[in-house]
C-alpha cells in the first residue's frame, strides 16, 4: 500500500531525548513555546502536572501543535516531557550566578502529516470522491506530499536539536 491510503502519515515517531544532569527546565519550556510561535503553529500545553517529592519535583507536560500548510495538508507535532527529581540550583559561571536545575529529563517527539483535513474528499471507501482522493494523491500531488513530509521531518528534527542543545 502506498501512502495515499494512510491518513495521517506518521513522520517522526517516539524520537527521544534522555538526559540526567544540569539543565534549565524553564528555558526548555520557553524554547518550545517560542519555536512554535516562530514557525506559525497553533499550540497548547495540553497537560501540565507537578508533584513535589523529597527527591525533587516531578513534572509531566504534553504539548500539541498544528499548522495548516495548504488547504489540503496540515502538520501536527506532539511533545511529551517527563521530568523527575528536578531541583533548582544556582551555579557560578564566569563569576556570574546562574539559576538552573538538576534532574532527569525525557522528551518525546511525534509528528504527522494530515491530508484532506477539511474533508474535501470522502474518507469512506466505495464513494466516488474517495476514489478521486486516491487518484489525486497518487498521481497529481504525490511529489508535493513527499516534499511536505520531508519538510515536517526537518522541522521536527530542528526542534529536537534546539532542545538537545540546551541539555548537552
Amino acid at each position: 500500500m502506498g501512502e495515499e491510503k494512510k491518513n495521517p502519515i506518521k513522520v517522526v515517531e517516539r524520537l527521544r531525548i534522555r538526559t540526567k544532569g544540569t539543565f534549565n527546565y524553564r528555558e526548555i519550556h520557553n524554547l518550545i513555546s517560542d519555536w512554535f510561535m516562530k514557525m506559525g503553529y497553533v499550540f497548547a500545553e495540553t497537560k501540565h502536572a507537578e508533584k513535589d517529592k523529597s527527591t525533587g519535583r516531578d513534572v509531566e507536560s504534553e504539548w500539541s501543535a498544528v499548522r495548516k500548510v495548504t488547504g489540503y495538508v496540515k502538520y501536527k507535532i506532539d511533545i511529551k516531557i517527563n521530568l523527575k527529581d528536578y531541583k533548582e540550583i544556582v551555579v557560578e559561571q564566569n563569576g556570574d550566578k546562574i539559576r538552573t536545575g538538576t534532574g532527569k529529563l525525557e522528551v518525546y517527539f511525534n509528528s504527522e502529516l494530515e491530508k484532506n483535513y477539511e474533508k474535501q474528499f470522502s474518507e469512506r471507501k466505495g464513494e466516488f470522491t474517495h476514489f478521486l482522493k486516491e487518484i489525486y494523491e497518487k498521481y497529481v500531488t504525490k511529489e508535493k506530499l513527499i516534499k511536505l513530509k520531508d519538510k515536517l521531518e526537518k522541522e521536527t528534527l530542528n526542534l529536537y536539536d534546539s532542545i538537545k542543545a540546551l541539555v548537552d
